[in-house]
């Protein structure tokens, strides 16, 4: 319990859409990269990224739902649920809890690929697993694929 306590008053995380995040790492880059098409913002403004202030556990904002809290109030008052998709030890994705089964399906498929094609061994957080936070409760869990099959 002090760890989990110390690791929250240690990290400040940051909430930002996908489309701010790539902003900003193309702006901070060395050499701009071209191939990086982001002409329809409007796709990224959907998804947000959650990372600590070092960069290295971002993470670990799944011990603390407030800051989850936080991010749907702000960006999405009017969902009652986000899924949260484990990008890497460095940062989560939050999205809207979509309509459709299938979507949710699609998601398992997008996290496995990623990790498997983009993700560096060392930082991947979970192949198997993508977590659900709900408003009403105030929890974060793992969303298991029988809720949706």
């Amino acid at each position: 319990r002090i760890s989990i306590e110390n690791t929250k008053n240690e990290n400040e995380y940051t909430i930002l859409t996908v489309y701010e995040a790539i902003m900003n790492m193309l702006l901070s880059a060395d050499e701009p990269n071209e191939s990086i098409d982001v002409t329809d913002a409007n796709d990224f403004e959907l998804m947000l990224t959650v990372a600590d202030k070092s960069g290295f556990l971002g993470s670990s904002v799944l011990l603390f739902p407030e800051v989850i809290q936080e991010a749907i109030e702000e960006y999405y008052p009017n969902s009652t649920k986000l899924l949260i998709l484990p990008s890497s030890t460095k940062e989560v994705i939050l999205i809207p809890y979509p309509e459709d089964n299938t979507s949710i399906l699609e998601l398992w498929e997008i996290v496995k690929s990623v990790n498997e094609t983009s993700v560096a061994p060392q930082e991947i957080l979970s192949n198997e697993n993508i977590y659900i936070y709900e408003k009403e409760s105030n929890i974060i869990r793992i969303f298991e694929k029988s809720e949706v099959m």
